[in-house]
């Protein structure tokens, strides 16, 4: 196990079904790269969780879950869509809060120059996606799990593997040609350092909260388009229906005017009262 990935699971008390985004939810590589020029929002290639859930279907559903090319990026590149077929991956970084000291957090598990590394470079998060019904359970203890869970994924389900600051992952980027680099080892990262579940449950959290601050990306937000929470219907009126609304409206204003003119006439035709008048 060389990384972990952290599930959100917004209404537990009710389902055991993690965070899964809807179709009107939009999450783009890199913050304000929808106001780009070359930008296109219908296209998987420029979504991150959308890109994630398609390539479950390009590996032909094996898995039913996939990764994309590119992680989440919380912070505007100043750069055109188009520049993502050209650089690598490795750009786009996402920056935590800085002011959590993830060195006193971690016990020794995370260094002074991780920390600053993290500060100056960022670290990465790609999102999980998964392309079809599953459930996982497991219990406490087992192949590094702290306590028993129990979770559903959907089609457009997104788990979070958070990954290690910007210098710490591109060193464990190829790690098979790295004399070595232990890939399976559940304590550490590639072998590089040692891991820490605080900065990883961290990292997850505000990847999810990044998220959720998009339009229609809110956990809450998927009821207002599904059933039975949401539904439209076009009723198409016939002639004859609306020739009767007509009438019924026009009759309806001549009550009213019909009912209103013997007051007003009456007002209008009364005398202002003298100052040496006075009331009963």
């Amino acid at each position: 196990m060389y990384t972990l990935t952290e599930y959100h699971k917004p209404f537990p008390t009710l389902t055991n079904q993690i965070y899964t985004y809807n179709k009107k939810c939009v999450v783009p590589y890199y913050t304000n790269a929808e106001t780009k020029a070359d930008y296109a929002s219908d296209r998987s290639a420029y979504q991150t969780m959308r890109w994630a859930r398609d390539e479950t279907i390009r590996h032909g559903m094996a898995y039913g879950t996939a990764y994309p090319p590119f992680g989440f990026g919380n912070r505007d590149l100043n750069v055109t869509q188009s520049w993502l077929s050209q650089q690598y991956w490795k750009e786009i970084v996402f920056f935590p809060d800085t002011s959590t000291d993830f060195v006193a957090q971690c016990g020794g598990n995370f260094s002074s120059t991780m920390q600053s590394d993290l500060t100056t470079n960022g670290a990465y998060v790609f999102p999980r996606g998964f392309g079809q019904s599953m459930s996982w359970w497991s219990e406490a203890n087992f192949a590094g799990t702290e306590a028993e869970f129990h979770i559903n994924m959907e089609d457009q389900s997104i788990g979070m593997p958070p990954l290690y600051p910007k210098t710490v992952t591109l060193s464990a980027h190829d790690w098979r040609n790295t004399v070595g680099l232990t890939r399976h080892d559940e304590h550490s990262f590639f072998g590089l350092t040692s891991r820490c579940r605080f900065y990883e449950k961290k990292l997850a959290v505000e990847a999810y909260e990044f998220v959720y601050n998009y339009t229609n990306c809110h956990p809450c937000d998927s009821f207002k388009y599904a059933a039975p929470f949401f539904c439209v219907r076009h009723v198409k009126k016939s002639a004859a229906e609306a020739i009767s609304l007509a009438v019924s409206n026009t009759i309806a204003i001549l009550g009213v005017l019909i009912a209103g003119v013997p007051f007003i006439v009456a007002s209008r035709g009364r005398p202002a009262p003298s100052s040496a008048e006075t009331c009963a």
